[in-house]
């Protein structure tokens, strides 16, 4: 799972350099959003292996990167009609 993290997030800083125009504001916050969701994935994987301890944030994390993904979605979509209106 944590390959296929590093893969999604390779790919989204390739495709970065064709938002960097006025939709700069969606974009970071997208970006800040998603990089959270990043650190929480290396803080569990930290925990789990690193530490041989359970995660103190283990109840919380699931809801929470659902609610970021929501926010994901959401100026993704801001982003689209921002876009096809200009």
């Amino acid at each position: 799972m944590p390959f296929i993290v590093l893969i999604l997030f390779l790919s989204g800083g390739l495709l970065a350099s064709f938002h960097l125009s006025p939709l700069n504001l969606l974009f970071l916050m997208k970006m800040f959003l998603a990089f959270t969701i990043l650190f929480l994935a290396i803080f569990s994987l930290f925990y789990h292996f690193i530490l041989k301890k359970e995660n103190p944030l283990g109840n919380f994390i699931h809801p929470l990167v659902f609610i970021l993904c929501i926010g994901i979605v959401i100026l993704a979509k801001l982003m689209n009609y921002f876009f096809i209106s200009l």
